[in-house]
């Protein structure tokens, strides 16, 4: 009697779990769709946690959650509100914006920036951790296309994008194709598209064998097997404040950098006088570029380009990548991406809006942080300048009707004093 008592009220449980979206779904038909085109997506529904750590303190805590398409934030719209100018913003990390709440996200501040009485801006977030242009080009296609925008937005972190969207040059290709799909350029530099292996990652216990099957269906169906399974590490962080990953070897509080002996490939991308792999990665991007371009011109919208400003140059932290990158013994430069960058979308005709120099002003002027410290992804004063600027230069080149009080002050409007 009393397990049978113990099995009814677990199952009343998860039921009331997913009636509220406590636990991830499987996804649904748009969401197969849009996994099928561009790999591996987050499960629809799920809510988690994301935190940051420096030195014993917490950076940032803030609890995310995904929608259908596994995606941050609500379910949206197929179509804008009436009257409404759509904003799709497509992107990696620094537009998911997992380290700040949702309303203080820089597509928030972007939206109530150019949204003043009757004059409405409804900004989509596409962002998704770890994406480049490549895989942000194939969510496009699957499915911002259909969105009805007035305006792309593609946000670049062009120190990451460019050796994301070449991985099939360092990731055995093999492998990619379980995961998501790839691009490379044949012969006359045209875009071949290598789709991938597609199994439903919200439904892995369908391909998994016994006992993974059982466990896999246990962790996408019942929470409250996810709270037994969660429930020795949330009683540790509780005890230790979470940080594992601030301790040193000697017991010491402090941020782990990156290896001063160790050249990791993104660094590579700093080279000013790149390598044959990372000139092919240049080649694969600008061809990325084209595609993205025409295919948003082809649907009537306006295609532009964000660049993100590089943290290692805003910030001074350039010293973390100093000396892996002497040990090279290789000329290099931290603004050339983003310099090479610039004159490939000015070669391409594309719109594009750099507020490099404005967040280099603002630290300057008010010795105030962009980023986190150790994450290094926009802190709250961080979206509220991209927001910010972003607003005022699409307002001030006629892409939206500009609201009153346009254009708004960066160093007033987001800074603390």
């Amino acid at each position: 009697m009393i397990a049978f008592g113990l099995l009814i009220s677990a199952l009343v449980v998860d039921a009331l779990a997913r009636t509220f979206h406590l636990i991830p779904r499987p996804g649904n038909a748009d969401y197969q769709a849009i996994s099928r085109r561009v790999g591996v997506m987050l499960p629809p529904y799920d809510r988690f946690t994301t935190r940051g750590f420096v030195r014993g303190n917490t950076e940032f805590e803030v609890d995310v959650r995904l929608n259908a398409l596994g995606l941050r934030g609500p379910d949206i719209e197929p179509a804008p509100p009436d009257g409404a100018t759509r904003i799709v913003a497509i992107g990696d990390s620094y537009t998911a914006g997992w380290e700040v709440p949702l309303d203080e996200g820089w597509t928030a501040w972007l939206a109530d920036r150019l949204s003043a009485g009757d004059r409405r801006v409804d900004v989509v977030n596409l962002g998704s951790p770890g994406f480049g242009t490549d895989r942000e080009y194939l969510l496009y296609e699957a499915y911002g296309s259909t969105l009805d925008a007035d305006i792309v937005l593609l946000v670049m972190f062009v120190e990451n994008d460019i050796g994301d969207n070449a991985i099939a040059q360092w990731e055995p290709p093999e492998l990619l194709a379980q995961t998501r799909p790839f691009f490379t350029l044949d012969e006359s530099g045209a875009l071949v598209e290598h789709p991938w292996d597609y199994v439903d990652k919200t439904r892995p216990y369908l391909v998994q064998p016994f006992p993974e099957n059982v466990i896999g269906w246990l962790n996408a169906h019942s929470i409250t097997y996810r709270v037994l399974r969660d429930a020795p590490r949330r009683v540790r962080d509780a005890l230790t404040g979470g940080d594992d990953d601030g301790d040193s070897e000697d017991g010491a509080r402090g941020p782990r950098l990156p290896a001063a002996d160790v050249l990791s490939t993104p660094l590579e991308v700093f080279f000013t006088e790149p390598d044959d792999a990372w000139q092919a990665a240049w080649r694969l991007t600008e061809a990325l570029l084209v595609a993205f371009r025409d295919a948003v011109t082809e649907d009537g919208a306006e295609f532009v380009v964000a660049i993100v400003p590089p943290h290692m140059i805003v910030q001074y932290d350039d010293w973390r990548y100093e000396p892996a990158l002497e040990e090279a013994g290789r000329e290099w430069d931290l603004w050339y991406p983003q310099q090479r960058m610039l004159a490939l979308l000015d070669r391409l005709d594309i719109a594009v809006i750099n507020p490099t120099d404005l967040f280099i002003d603002f630290h300057e002027q008010t010795g105030q942080h962009a980023y986190y410290v150790l994450d290094r992804h926009f802190n709250p004063t961080g979206t509220c300048l991209f927001g910010t600027a972003l607003a005022n230069e699409l307002a001030a080149r006629g892409y939206v009707d500009a609201p009153p009080d346009i254009p708004v002050d960066p160093l007033a409007a987001c800074g603390s004093g």
